[in-house]
């Protein structure tokens, strides 16, 4: 997912995020493993750039266009 062939951070034992906070990854983490997210008004702005940058897309996009029908 972070670490491709061509990417610095494969070398790396610790690799930092800067532009996600703690609680977006915590929302990210839960989706991985319960497949449930929570997307609030606060959040979302944060949320969904994050879901990219992690190239976490399709069933998440799914989960949050679903969530605010």
């Amino acid at each position: 997912m972070l670490c491709l062939r061509q990417m610095c951070e494969m070398e790396k034992s610790v690799v930092e995020l800067h532009d996600i906070s703690a609680s977006i990854m915590e929302v990210l983490l839960d989706f991985v493993y319960t497949e449930t997210v929570n997307v609030s008004v606060e959040n979302v702005q944060e949320l969904l750039p994050a879901a990219c940058l992690l190239q976490l897309t399709g069933q998440f996009h799914t989960f949050v266009i679903l969530k605010h029908l």
